[in-house]
């Protein structure tokens, strides 16, 4: 196995927000709290990439790679799709070189591979995914793929603990002898409290330093998220598949959220890019806004801002509001085209907010991670509503 050493600094525990510092390499080295790059923020960037770089006087600034440590391929699957895989079928092969594009484009990056498996499918329709699925998923990610990180999730949420420790045991035996040099078990949040805590204990005392948590509604299984937010362990807590909002209010940056209950790297859920259909007014599109984590409308950014941005991100670097929506709101062929617009703003916000994980590490490491959540409106309400 890698030696990739995990050791938490410091903890808030007002808050349960902590930094952790990570040590890939005598050389390579971040701390958290962070965010990683999911696939899908990559496409976005891939699809507006020459836009950067055009005639408007952009320079080469957010041509250059994204700041993030980390880096998260998603793919969601079912079973049925496992079993076709096991044929190396077509959608296996087109799998593949989606997963290998995106290896290759981040090959400085750590990278974590997020095996999606719906809520729906393991709750609803209560689905087993079973070893032999699982060995086609280990396959798949290192023969496959290439991926030297191999994600191992449970064969189902509410697995029993004695066949999820068996089951384990055997797929990182697999993996390791086809190459892979860091087994990240991944933690389903919405399983029932007791079995979390015994799975997490084993985990730990196992001495894994990564564990990944697929993300499941808090308000639903809090236990779960509580325990982490009390532990204080050597060891990276990724939780993957995080909403872009909190519903309720569609507003709060809700990628901000899981750091205060103990998790340390935030991926955002990877979903496919809706057809566009009609486009949005100006003054609707949604923009990252750092000193409220929040997601605004450009209209309610201006009611609060004016023209002002207060970004130096590199979409924004030396624009006013004006200039941000004169200079993206087209498309190559310089036709109006708001869609572009809202990939911009997306795009922004994967460079603003990861900034702002940079902002709050200092007020976790003073004890300060109360004073740095008053400061900021929309966390401050959401967690407002929680004590």
């Amino acid at each position: 196995m890698s030696e990739i050493n995990v050791k938490s600094r410091y903890k808030d525990h007002d808050t349960g927000a902590r930094v952790v510092e990570v040590r890939l390499s005598s050389a390579n080295s971040f701390e958290t709290p962070t965010r990683s790059i999911t696939s899908t923020e990559h496409r976005y960037k891939v699809a507006i990439n020459d836009r950067l770089v055009s005639t408007a006087g952009l320079g080469q600034g957010p041509q250059t790679a994204f700041p993030n440590e980390i880096f998260q391929i998603s793919k969601e699957h079912d079973i049925e799709q496992l079993r076709r895989f096991a044929h190396q079928n077509g959608v296996f092969h087109t799998a593949k070189k989606d997963v290998v594009a995106l290896k290759n484009a981040y090959v400085d990056k750590f990278l974590i591979y997020y095996p999606i498996f719906t809520k729906k499918m393991l709750y609803t329709d209560n689905r087993v995914i079973g070893r032999e699925n699982l060995k086609t998923l280990i396959d798949f990610q290192v023969i496959a793929a290439g991926l030297t990180n191999v994600s191992i999730p449970e064969s189902h949420p509410n697995q029993p603990f004695d066949t999820f420790t068996a089951d384990l045991e055997a797929l990182s035996r697999r993996a390791e002898a086809y190459g892979a040099t860091q087994i990240i078990p991944y933690l389903d949040m919405g399983m029932e409290a007791d079995l979390f805590k015994q799975k997490y204990e084993f985990l730990i005392n196992s001495g894994y330093p990564i564990i990944g948590t697929a993300y499941r509604s808090y308000t639903q299984h809090y236990p779960n998220f509580r325990l982490l937010q009390q532990k204080d362990d050597d060891v990276l807590l990724v939780s993957s598949g995080v909403d872009r909002y909190w519903h309720s209010n569609w507003t709060t940056a809700f990628m901000h959220i899981p750091n205060f209950w103990g998790l340390d790297i935030t991926s955002l859920e990877s979903r496919p890019t809706p057809v566009a259909i009609d486009p949005k007014p100006i003054l609707k599109i949604k923009r990252f806004d750092q000193n409220s984590i929040g997601i605004i409308t450009l209209g309610k950014h201006n009611e609060t801002y004016g023209n002002e941005l207060h970004c130096n991100c590199p979409v924004c670097n030396g624009k006013n509001l004006d200039d941000f929506i004169h200079d993206y709101s087209h498309d190559i062929n310089n036709n109006a085209d708001t869609h572009v617009l809202d990939k911009f703003c997306k795009l922004h916000e994967t460079y603003a907010s990861t900034n702002e994980f940079n902002n709050q590490r200092p007020f976790i490491k003073h004890n300060e991670t109360k004073e740095y959540i008053e400061s900021h409106h929309f966390i401050n309400e959401f967690l407002t509503q929680l004590q």
